[in-house]
Protein backbone atom coordinates (compact mmCIF):
# COMPACT_ATOMS: atom_id res chain seq x y z
CA UNK A 1 0.00 0.00 0.00
CA UNK A 2 2.84 2.33 0.73
CA UNK A 3 4.90 1.35 -2.00
CA UNK A 4 1.51 2.31 -4.33
CA UNK A 5 1.22 5.25 -2.46
CA UNK A 6 5.11 6.51 -2.91
CA UNK A 7 5.06 5.64 -6.24
CA UNK A 8 1.92 7.78 -6.90
CA UNK A 9 3.65 10.51 -5.85
CA UNK A 10 6.86 9.95 -7.94
CA UNK A 11 7.41 12.53 -10.65
CA UNK A 12 7.02 11.12 -14.06
CA UNK A 13 8.96 12.51 -16.98
CA UNK A 14 8.79 13.18 -20.92
CA UNK A 15 11.02 14.24 -23.27
CA UNK A 16 9.23 15.59 -26.91
CA UNK A 17 12.46 15.67 -29.74
CA UNK A 18 11.50 17.11 -32.94
CA UNK A 19 14.24 16.64 -35.70
CA UNK A 20 13.64 19.38 -37.77
CA UNK A 21 14.96 20.34 -41.01
CA UNK A 22 17.22 23.25 -39.81
CA UNK A 23 17.31 22.33 -36.06
CA UNK A 24 16.97 19.28 -33.88
CA UNK A 25 14.96 20.46 -31.06
CA UNK A 26 14.82 18.11 -27.59
CA UNK A 27 12.11 19.14 -24.34
CA UNK A 28 12.51 17.64 -21.38
CA UNK A 29 9.53 18.26 -18.54
CA UNK A 30 8.47 16.86 -15.12
CA UNK A 31 5.27 16.20 -14.03
CA UNK A 32 3.76 15.45 -10.58
CA UNK A 33 0.71 15.78 -9.59
CA UNK A 34 -1.64 17.87 -11.89
CA UNK A 35 1.37 20.04 -12.13
CA UNK A 36 4.03 19.93 -15.36
CA UNK A 37 7.60 21.63 -15.00
CA UNK A 38 10.45 21.89 -17.75
CA UNK A 39 13.52 20.82 -16.51
CA UNK A 40 15.71 21.86 -20.05
CA UNK A 41 15.74 22.59 -23.18
CA UNK A 42 18.34 22.00 -25.66
CA UNK A 43 18.62 22.87 -29.21
CA UNK A 44 21.12 22.19 -32.10
CA UNK A 45 21.25 23.74 -35.65
CA UNK A 46 22.33 20.49 -38.21
CA UNK A 47 20.90 21.75 -41.20
CA UNK A 48 19.67 18.76 -41.97
CA UNK A 49 17.65 19.97 -45.50
CA UNK A 50 21.45 21.39 -46.59
CA UNK A 51 22.49 17.72 -47.29
CA UNK A 52 19.66 16.97 -49.67
CA UNK A 53 21.61 16.54 -53.36
CA UNK A 54 18.90 17.45 -56.70
CA UNK A 55 17.62 13.63 -55.96
CA UNK A 56 16.93 14.08 -52.68
CA UNK A 57 19.46 11.99 -50.80
CA UNK A 58 21.11 13.04 -47.80
CA UNK A 59 25.04 13.59 -47.40
CA UNK A 60 27.24 11.51 -44.99
CA UNK A 61 28.03 14.50 -43.55
CA UNK A 62 24.46 15.82 -42.84
CA UNK A 63 23.47 12.60 -41.52
CA UNK A 64 26.96 12.52 -39.69
CA UNK A 65 25.98 15.88 -38.11
CA UNK A 66 22.57 14.64 -36.93
CA UNK A 67 23.51 11.62 -35.52
CA UNK A 68 25.94 13.23 -33.30
CA UNK A 69 23.82 15.49 -32.43
CA UNK A 70 20.74 12.27 -31.46
CA UNK A 71 23.76 10.73 -29.41
CA UNK A 72 24.12 14.38 -27.13
CA UNK A 73 20.47 14.08 -27.22
CA UNK A 74 20.80 9.96 -25.76
CA UNK A 75 23.21 11.34 -23.34
CA UNK A 76 21.38 13.99 -21.53
CA UNK A 77 18.67 11.24 -21.25
CA UNK A 78 20.59 8.95 -19.04
CA UNK A 79 19.41 10.17 -15.46
CA UNK A 80 15.59 9.49 -16.53
CA UNK A 81 15.42 5.86 -17.12
CA UNK A 82 12.18 5.38 -16.95
CA UNK A 83 11.26 9.20 -19.50
CA UNK A 84 8.53 8.56 -22.09
CA UNK A 85 9.87 9.80 -24.71
CA UNK A 86 8.56 10.74 -28.63
CA UNK A 87 11.02 11.45 -31.35
CA UNK A 88 9.08 13.19 -34.46
CA UNK A 89 11.02 13.81 -38.11
CA UNK A 90 9.62 16.48 -40.00
CA UNK A 91 10.06 17.28 -44.04
CA UNK A 92 13.41 16.53 -44.44
CA UNK A 93 13.19 13.46 -42.93
CA UNK A 94 9.74 12.52 -44.51
CA UNK A 95 11.20 13.33 -48.36
CA UNK A 96 15.07 12.05 -48.49
CA UNK A 97 15.13 8.76 -50.18
CA UNK A 98 18.00 7.23 -47.91
CA UNK A 99 16.42 8.09 -44.70
CA UNK A 100 16.71 4.51 -43.74
CA UNK A 101 20.90 4.97 -43.78
CA UNK A 102 19.93 8.14 -41.55
CA UNK A 103 17.84 5.97 -39.23
CA UNK A 104 20.06 2.92 -38.90
CA UNK A 105 23.40 5.13 -37.63
CA UNK A 106 20.84 6.61 -35.48
CA UNK A 107 19.66 3.57 -33.69
CA UNK A 108 23.59 3.06 -33.27
CA UNK A 109 23.52 5.59 -30.45
CA UNK A 110 20.15 6.47 -29.93
CA UNK A 111 17.94 3.69 -28.04
CA UNK A 112 14.37 5.32 -28.89
CA UNK A 113 11.97 5.23 -32.07
CA UNK A 114 12.17 7.84 -34.40
CA UNK A 115 8.64 8.67 -36.17
CA UNK A 116 8.51 10.18 -39.47
CA UNK A 117 5.37 12.41 -39.26
CA UNK A 118 2.87 13.67 -42.17
CA UNK A 119 2.25 16.76 -43.03
CA UNK A 120 -0.68 16.55 -41.97
CA UNK A 121 0.41 15.78 -38.90
CA UNK A 122 2.83 17.93 -38.38
CA UNK A 123 0.52 20.78 -38.86
CA UNK A 124 -1.87 19.05 -36.39
CA UNK A 125 0.62 19.28 -33.58
CA UNK A 126 1.82 22.93 -34.48
CA UNK A 127 -1.49 24.01 -33.83
CA UNK A 128 -2.01 21.45 -29.85
CA UNK A 129 1.45 23.03 -29.53
CA UNK A 130 0.35 26.54 -29.41
CA UNK A 131 -3.29 25.49 -28.00
CA UNK A 132 -1.55 24.31 -24.85
CA UNK A 133 0.68 27.03 -24.21
CA UNK A 134 -1.75 30.08 -24.12
CA UNK A 135 -6.17 29.89 -24.15
CA UNK A 136 -6.92 30.28 -27.79
CA UNK A 137 -10.36 32.74 -27.56
CA UNK A 138 -11.81 31.47 -30.76
CA UNK A 139 -10.72 30.36 -33.88
CA UNK A 140 -6.81 31.04 -34.36
CA UNK A 141 -4.41 30.56 -37.33
CA UNK A 142 -1.26 29.52 -36.89
CA UNK A 143 1.64 29.80 -39.32
CA UNK A 144 4.84 27.11 -39.04
CA UNK A 145 7.79 27.88 -41.02
CA UNK A 146 10.80 25.46 -40.47
CA UNK A 147 13.51 25.10 -42.46
CA UNK A 148 11.92 22.74 -45.29
CA UNK A 149 8.44 22.84 -45.19
CA UNK A 150 5.59 25.65 -43.67
CA UNK A 151 2.39 24.45 -41.94
CA UNK A 152 -0.45 26.66 -41.82
CA UNK A 153 -2.81 25.44 -39.15
CA UNK A 154 -6.69 26.95 -38.39
CA UNK A 155 -8.61 25.56 -35.22
CA UNK A 156 -9.77 26.48 -31.74
CA UNK A 157 -8.37 24.92 -28.22
CA UNK A 158 -7.68 21.52 -28.87
CA UNK A 159 -9.68 21.13 -32.03
CA UNK A 160 -8.02 21.59 -35.67
CA UNK A 161 -10.53 22.59 -38.57
CA UNK A 162 -8.51 22.69 -41.28
CA UNK A 163 -4.62 22.23 -41.50
CA UNK A 164 -2.07 21.88 -44.30
CA UNK A 165 2.01 21.71 -45.13
CA UNK A 166 3.49 23.42 -47.47
CA UNK A 167 6.97 22.17 -49.37
CA UNK A 168 8.74 25.57 -48.69
CA UNK A 169 11.19 26.50 -45.58
CA UNK A 170 13.57 28.90 -45.20
CA UNK A 171 16.55 26.70 -45.53
CA UNK A 172 15.22 25.03 -48.79
CA UNK A 173 14.30 28.70 -49.98
CA UNK A 174 17.65 30.29 -49.23
CA UNK A 175 19.09 27.75 -51.00
CA UNK A 176 16.88 27.62 -54.35
CA UNK A 177 16.21 31.42 -54.73
CA UNK A 178 19.28 33.20 -52.86
CA UNK A 179 22.11 30.99 -53.40
CA UNK A 180 23.93 33.85 -55.21
CA UNK A 181 22.24 36.55 -52.94
CA UNK A 182 19.04 38.20 -52.85
CA UNK A 183 17.93 41.13 -54.97
CA UNK A 184 14.27 42.63 -55.91
CA UNK A 185 13.87 39.64 -59.19
CA UNK A 186 15.12 36.92 -56.76
CA UNK A 187 13.27 37.98 -53.84
CA UNK A 188 9.78 38.16 -56.29
CA UNK A 189 10.45 34.84 -57.32
CA UNK A 190 10.15 33.17 -54.30
CA UNK A 191 7.33 35.19 -53.06
CA UNK A 192 5.14 34.16 -56.22
CA UNK A 193 6.46 30.89 -55.87
CA UNK A 194 4.78 30.26 -52.09
CA UNK A 195 1.40 32.25 -53.08
CA UNK A 196 1.37 29.47 -55.86
CA UNK A 197 1.55 26.82 -53.05
CA UNK A 198 -0.76 28.13 -50.90
CA UNK A 199 -3.17 29.21 -53.44
CA UNK A 200 -4.92 26.15 -53.57
CA UNK A 201 -6.37 26.08 -49.94
CA UNK A 202 -6.27 29.89 -49.60
CA UNK A 203 -10.16 30.08 -49.83
CA UNK A 204 -10.83 27.05 -47.62
CA UNK A 205 -8.80 28.90 -45.11
CA UNK A 206 -10.51 32.56 -45.49
CA UNK A 207 -14.01 31.04 -45.56
CA UNK A 208 -13.73 29.40 -42.05
CA UNK A 209 -12.05 32.45 -40.95
CA UNK A 210 -9.88 33.50 -37.31
CA UNK A 211 -9.82 35.83 -34.70
CA UNK A 212 -6.63 35.97 -34.33
CA UNK A 213 -3.28 34.83 -35.86
CA UNK A 214 0.10 32.76 -34.33
CA UNK A 215 3.26 32.65 -35.77
CA UNK A 216 5.99 29.97 -34.39
CA UNK A 217 9.28 28.83 -35.00
CA UNK A 218 13.01 30.44 -35.04
CA UNK A 219 12.24 32.64 -38.45
CA UNK A 220 8.73 34.02 -36.98
CA UNK A 221 11.10 34.66 -33.64
CA UNK A 222 13.91 36.65 -35.95
CA UNK A 223 11.45 38.75 -37.92
CA UNK A 224 9.25 40.07 -35.21
CA UNK A 225 12.45 41.02 -33.28
CA UNK A 226 13.84 42.85 -36.59
CA UNK A 227 10.40 44.07 -36.70
CA UNK A 228 10.95 45.85 -33.30
CA UNK A 229 14.04 47.12 -34.13
CA UNK A 230 12.75 49.04 -36.46
CA UNK A 231 10.44 50.54 -33.86
CA UNK A 232 7.20 48.09 -34.38
CA UNK A 233 5.16 46.99 -31.89
CA UNK A 234 6.83 44.19 -29.60
CA UNK A 235 6.36 40.28 -30.44
CA UNK A 236 4.24 41.22 -33.07
CA UNK A 237 4.85 41.46 -37.06
CA UNK A 238 2.36 43.14 -39.41
CA UNK A 239 2.03 42.99 -43.09
CA UNK A 240 3.31 47.00 -42.57
CA UNK A 241 6.80 45.70 -41.12
CA UNK A 242 7.02 42.94 -43.54
CA UNK A 243 7.01 45.26 -46.47
CA UNK A 244 9.75 47.47 -44.33
CA UNK A 245 11.85 44.76 -43.99
CA UNK A 246 11.02 43.43 -47.34
CA UNK A 247 12.44 47.11 -48.63
CA UNK A 248 15.30 46.56 -46.95
CA UNK A 249 16.41 43.13 -48.07
CA UNK A 250 15.79 42.96 -51.34
CA UNK A 251 18.17 46.56 -51.58
CA UNK A 252 20.86 44.56 -48.80
CA UNK A 253 20.57 47.38 -46.61
CA UNK A 254 19.52 45.41 -43.03
CA UNK A 255 22.14 47.37 -40.87
CA UNK A 256 23.52 45.98 -37.41
CA UNK A 257 20.90 48.11 -35.55
CA UNK A 258 17.67 46.50 -37.48
CA UNK A 259 19.47 42.72 -37.20
CA UNK A 260 20.62 42.98 -33.70
CA UNK A 261 19.76 40.18 -31.37
CA UNK A 262 19.57 37.94 -34.49
CA UNK A 263 22.42 35.22 -34.80
CA UNK A 264 24.38 34.90 -37.87
CA UNK A 265 23.15 31.41 -38.68
CA UNK A 266 19.48 32.85 -38.63
CA UNK A 267 20.40 35.40 -41.28
CA UNK A 268 22.00 33.74 -43.75
CA UNK A 269 17.98 32.13 -43.89
CA UNK A 270 16.59 35.45 -42.81
CA UNK A 271 15.19 36.30 -46.62
CA UNK A 272 14.07 33.00 -47.63
CA UNK A 273 12.17 32.75 -43.95
CA UNK A 274 10.72 36.57 -45.10
CA UNK A 275 9.59 36.06 -48.59
CA UNK A 276 7.54 32.84 -47.10
CA UNK A 277 5.85 34.68 -44.40
CA UNK A 278 5.66 37.59 -46.46
CA UNK A 279 3.31 35.29 -48.95
CA UNK A 280 0.86 34.01 -46.27
CA UNK A 281 0.32 37.17 -45.21
CA UNK A 282 -0.47 38.39 -48.63
CA UNK A 283 -2.74 34.93 -49.79
CA UNK A 284 -4.60 35.04 -46.53
CA UNK A 285 -5.17 39.25 -46.84
CA UNK A 286 -3.49 39.04 -42.88
CA UNK A 287 -2.49 42.82 -41.75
Amino acid sequence: MNDKHNSELEPRHFAAIDLGSNSFHMLVVRQLHDDVQPLFKHKERVRLAEGLDAKNNLSEEAIERGVSVLKTFAEQLTPFPHCTVRVVGTHTLRIAKNRSEFLASARQVFPYPIEIISGQEEARLVHLGVSSSEHLAGNTLVIDIGGGSTEVALGRENSLELGRSHTMGSVSFTEAFFSKGVDKASYKKAKLYAQQQLERFSALFSSIGWNQVRCTSGTAQAIALASENLGYDSKEISAKSIKALRKLVVKNELSSKVVKGISEQRLQIFAGGLAILDAVFSSLEIE
